[in-house]
């Protein structure tokens, strides 16, 4: 996620903590990237100036100078209804730099779920502190999370932020400690031994069960130094394995592969899966059987539920863009890719616009693109998503994907319906966008406003429209499904060759 209209982006990684109680466990889903900002690729600056500094013992830090107004730096991962969330980041500053460490839960379609939780407002300074927030539960129906460092202060001053960590467990097990605690606290033999007693002075021996003594024993107080617990000092130890692991992985000039996106190529890996990249369902690994270099990526599925890898990165709106990438599909499922535009510069709310490219469901690598498409007025941002759509147990692996501006295209290659040789008006046949609105992630078939670039037929710009459909068998005769024996025919009428690259066609279920 690089851009000049974000003014740089960034790249974290987080370290589960597996915070020792009785049961609660720690989640690798939780983990966000490059804990140590080594890199300038998972996080994102908006706000502000970024860039990597030395931090001594820790390799490097990302050090924000402050804009107009206040600077976040944030990341989005998975989460899971009814788990708990604590998080932590090391901070330093010029006086008068303000910080807080905050999580947003997030919606299917990464709309925020209010309210956020936050830790405490620190006053920065020299010296390292810690930005903690802990106690957030991810409400029904959440399916992603927010980890944003919102830095105040004066336009100029600057902070450094190093060794961020998240950690995610099961919801405190209420029932179990009463249980537990009521054996403990009053035991069984103290009331036997008041019975048999005709002592009053025993009497007074049940008076020390509801003690207070006891009580603060109950309730396990130590619990929430569980949060700032030692693990997370910890985070350190693993920030030297990062630069092994994604330096001998990286090719030559992969490093600005991707045009807007970070890692295009793949070649960067860390703990097994690429760097810069996050997934909606699925199981995310980084796989040797490339179509180009080192690595690629592969998505497992074993449900019918929509998958997808995503990236959120900067555009303008009204500037043409393409994405592209290649792509297989092992087992029964389609792979494809699609654009989804935001008004919001964090990717958040409702998608203005989408587009997509065609699908492939062949086990050999196939090129995928978008085509020339136009970012509408309003969007500061696009989600590039490399979908997979499983009808099984399925794999789909993507390589060497990109998101370039690419330039306006030419007014030739829109075709405009007219009379054919018959003289029989050629109806226009459009591409159906798909959008989102199914439960498990976006739906296909539903049509959206599209480019002109992502139509088979649109109103005549400016120029010769040479292109014509000149016959269309929609219901053949044949017996059984039509599908087989459907075709169209398209004719040029003109003397250059016009590209149907990135055209498709499409009915009521289908599209070629």
């Amino acid at each position: 996620m690089r851009g000049a209209a974000w003014f740089g982006a960034t790249a974290v990684a987080v370290l589960c903590l597996a915070a020792a109680r009785p049961g609660g466990r720690a989640s690798a889903e939780a983990a966000l990237l490059d804990p140590g900002f080594e890199t300038l690729d998972a996080w994102t600056v908006d706000g502000g100036a970024a860039g990597l500094v030395e931090n001594p013992g820790s390799g490097l830090a990302l050090r924000v100078a402050l804009g107009a107004g206040d600077s976040k730096v944030f990341q989005g991962v998975e989460a899971r209804p009814g788990a708990r969330y604590s998080a932590s980041v090391e901070a330093t500053g010029d006086p008068g730099v303000t910080a807080v460490l905050r999580i947003e839960f997030l919606d299917e379609g990464w709309a925020p779920i209010p309210p956020a939780v936050q830790g405490g407002f620190a006053a920065l300074h020299p010296g390292t502190q810690v930005l903690t927030v802990s106690g957030a539960t991810a409400p029904p129906g959440a399916a992603g999370l927010r980890l944003t460092v919102v830095l105040t202060g004066s336009p100029g001053l600057t902070a450094t932020l190093d060794n961020a960590a998240l950690s995610e467990s099961e919801p405190e097990p209420t029932p179990t400690p009463e249980p537990t605690s009521t054996p403990t606290v009053g035991p069984p033999t103290s009331t036997p031994t008041l019975a048999p007693s005709p002592t009053p002075t025993r009497t007074a021996t049940p008076t020390r069960i509801p003690t207070a003594t006891r009580e603060p024993t109950e309730t396990r107080t130590p619990t929430p130094t569980r949060t700032p617990t030692p693990p997370k000092e910890a985070t350190p130890t693993r920030t030297p394995t990062l630069p092994p692991t994604s330096t001998p992985t990286a090719r030559p000039g992969s490093s600005g592969f991707g045009g807007l996106l970070a890692n295009g190529d793949f070649e960067q890996t860390s703990g097994g899966k690429p760097v810069g990249w996050a997934k909606y369902g699925g199981e995310m690994t980084s796989s040797t059987n490339a179509a180009r270099g080192a690595y690629s990526v592969c998505l497992q599925s074993t449900t019918d539920s929509t998958k997808w890898l995503h990236q959120l990165v900067p555009v303008v709106g009204g500037t043409w863009y393409a994405a592209s990438a290649s792509a297989r599909v092992v087992g029964p499922g389609a792979a494809s890719i699609r654009v989804s535009w935001y008004a919001a510069a964090d990717g958040s709310g409702a998608s203005v616009e989408q587009h997509d490219s065609a699908e492939t469901t062949s086990a050999a690598w196939t090129s995928l693109t978008t085509g020339p498409i136009l970012a509408p007025a309003a969007a500061t941002s696009a989600r590039v998503r490399l979908m997979l759509w499983p009808a099984g147990d399925v794999e789909a692996c993507f390589d060497d994907a990109s998101f370039v501006g690419v330039a306006a295209p030419a007014a030739t290659a829109t075709p405009t319906p007219s009379a054919t040789s018959t003289g029989r008006p050629s109806p226009p046949v459009t591409r159906a966008i798909p959008t989102a609105g199914t439960p498990g992630g976006p739906a296909r078939g539903a049509p959206v406003p599209a480019s002109p670039a992502a139509q088979v037929a649109s109103p005549s710009p400016p120029g010769p429209a040479t292109l014509r459909l000149s016959e269309v068998v929609s219901d053949p005769p044949e017996p059984g499904r039509d599908a087989p024996y459907e075709w169209v025919e398209l004719v040029n009428t003109g003397a250059e060759p016009i590209d149907l690259g990135g055209w498709s066609i499409e009915d009521g279920s289908e599209r070629d």
